[in-house]
């Protein structure tokens, strides 16, 4: 497996007022002015290039969040672009996007055109041959491709994979339901098959507050009761490809 540094800080205690653009929505962290930013939740490259003019979410988060983050999202969508059809007219943009970045000759100047074709090399490595759909470690809704012929696959970490996730839930969480995530809930990301996401929307579509941003961007969030513990569901429907789902539950709470 690979090596992943998470946050070099603990969460904090959450802020008594949450709205308060000195406190970090991600690690819950006070800090100063000059330490703080205003973060896109998900990226402004994640959404289609056809994505009307719509509100994308936006919180306050400290510098090191931001970057951590950053440099994540930069990563990720670098290999998922690999994943996505690069014909469709709502995700083809996407994909154009993460070849220009590691093409050497699109780099300006002699420093970028080498990052570039660095990216390009170490990319290379993270390719391999999927000879089954039911392989360890593959994405139930990339499996689409496998069925029509694919059989190259890009190593993508999970813990980055989870830890974007877990970021998107903590940013809508604090915009849609007005409150951080508190320090005594955890954030569990789900990878779960279509037949397995479809019995959870049957159980709860009916439920769940759905919110559009474009064609490429779906959230539907529910507030379900188990044993008297409150938790959030939330399931994401990315570029209608990259769909999965998140809980948010009291620690320990089973």
């Amino acid at each position: 497996g690979s090596l992943f540094f998470h946050l070099g800080f603990r969460i904090m205690t959450p802020p008594d007022n949450p709205s308060d653009s000195k406190y970090c929505t991600y690690c819950l962290g006070r800090f100063s002015e000059a330490e703080m930013t205003v973060d896109h939740v998900i990226a402004r490259g994640w959404f289609p290039a056809n994505t009307p003019p719509v509100a994308k979410w936006k919180v306050p988060a400290c510098r090191p969040c931001n970057n951590h983050y950053s440099a994540i999202e930069r990563d990720l969508i670098g290999r998922i672009a690999f994943c996505l059809d690069r014909n469709d007219p709502n995700v083809g943009p996407i994909v154009e996007r993460a070849l220009r970045a590691i093409d050497p000759d699109a780099g300006k100047g002699t420093k970028d055109t080498t990052h570039r074709r660095k990216r390009k090399e170490a990319l290379r490595t993270e390719f391999g041959t999927i000879s089954s759909k039911d392989a360890l470690g593959v994405l139930p809704y990339f499996l689409d491709s496998f069925d029509e012929g694919s059989r190259t696959g890009v190593r993508i970490p999970a813990a980055s994979l989870d830890g974007l996730v877990e970021k998107w839930v903590r940013g809508i969480h604090f915009i849609e339901m007005d409150k951080v995530v508190p320090a005594d809930y955890d954030v569990s990301v789900q990878h779960v098959d279509e037949e397995t996401r479809a019995e959870i929307l049957a159980m709860i579509g009916k439920h769940a507050i759905v919110i559009q941003k474009g064609p490429g961007v779906e959230v539907k969030i529910v507030h379900v009761e188990e044993a008297g513990e409150f938790i959030t569901v939330y399931l994401f429907n990315i570029w209608n490809t990259f769909r999965c789902t998140a809980s948010v539950e009291r620690t320990n709470s089973q």
